[in-house]
């Protein structure tokens, strides 16, 4: 019943709707890292992609302390959001393309998890390279989506990841370039195929989202 009235309560303050946004049918209570969140699910007929993307960018940048930056996991058609604000709750948004025109997008909201502020699992239960953290997580049996920070530089942090993929039976199919700000490659198994990018955030640390699905036609 608590859940039921959190949900029913709508959004909470300082993570609004975009002007026009239409309210959909599929608002649920979803688990993350294991943790019941609230998820509300809105259409934005007038808006793309990209620009409800960068709109709550700017929201998180401005909400996320200096010592947790939000983070981002961007694929063909969508991208995520996930980040702590000062009072420690923790905010999402999950942007894709709506069918009808225009941009779907969920706003998710939630306590931050018990514990370290770090926790949660990588896909497939594959263990983080040292130096690396688990930030967020959206997990299913086939894979999922992982958020991490880390710290080095983007290609060091990306080796280090390039390494425990191989370990888990998993071959590059692109190579990693030295030298750069961004890191990103494809890695494919018999049975699972991923993305993986590794981003430098101007402070020192390194921003990394993982996505693995299964390869398997069903």
């Amino acid at each position: 019943m608590r859940a039921r009235a959190l949900f029913e309560s709508g959004p909470p303050p300082g993570l609004t709707t975009l002007a026009g946004s239409e309210p959909c049918a599929s608002s649920k209570v979803v688990a993350l890292d294991g943790q019941p969140t609230q998820c509300a699910t809105y259409r934005a007929p007038q808006r793309s992609v990209e620009s409800v993307f960068q709109h709550y960018r700017k929201l998180a940048e401005s909400q996320s302390p200096q010592d947790m930056p939000y983070l981002e996991a961007v694929q063909p058609g969508g991208a995520t959001l996930v980040w702590v604000d000062g009072a420690g709750q923790r905010r999402g948004v999950i942007v894709q393309e709506d069918l009808l025109g225009g941009a779907r997008y969920q706003l998710l909201w939630s306590p931050a998890p018990s514990g370290e502020r770090s926790g949660g699992r990588m896909p497939l239960g594959l263990d983080p390279p040292s130096g690396c953290q688990v930030v967020s997580s959206a997990l299913e049996g086939s894979g999922g989506t992982c958020l991490l920070v880390a710290s080095g530089d983007a290609p060091s942090v990306a080796g280090r990841f390039a390494q425990t993929l191989r370990r888990a039976g998993f071959q590059l199919e692109t190579e990693l370039p030295e030298g750069s700000q961004r890191v990103a490659f494809s890695f494919r198994s018999p049975t699972h195929a991923g993305v993986l990018v590794a981003a430098a955030d101007g402070g020192g640390r390194v921003r990394v989202s993982l996505s693995i699905h299964s390869a398997v036609a069903h």
